[in-house]
C-alpha cells in the first residue's frame, strides 16, 4: 500500500464563492474539497506547462 503524506491548509473564501464552488462541485458529482483540488492542480499543470 502506498503511503501518501497530505499537507493541511486553510482557505477562508468569501461566502459567495464557497457556495459557487460547492454548487458546482455537486453539479459534478464532487465534494467541495475536490473541486478545489481539481482547480488548484489545472492551474499547476497549466501554470507549469512548457511552452
Amino acid at each position: 500500500m502506498e503511503n501518501k503524506k497530505y499537507a493541511f491548509v486553510t482557505l477562508r473564501l468569501p461566502e459567495e464563492l464557497k457556495t459557487k464552488l460547492q454548487l458546482e462541485a455537486k453539479n459534478k458529482g464532487y465534494t467541495i474539497k475536490d473541486e478545489i483540488i481539481f482547480i488548484f492542480w489545472e492551474y499547476f499543470l497549466k501554470a507549469t506547462a512548457p511552452e
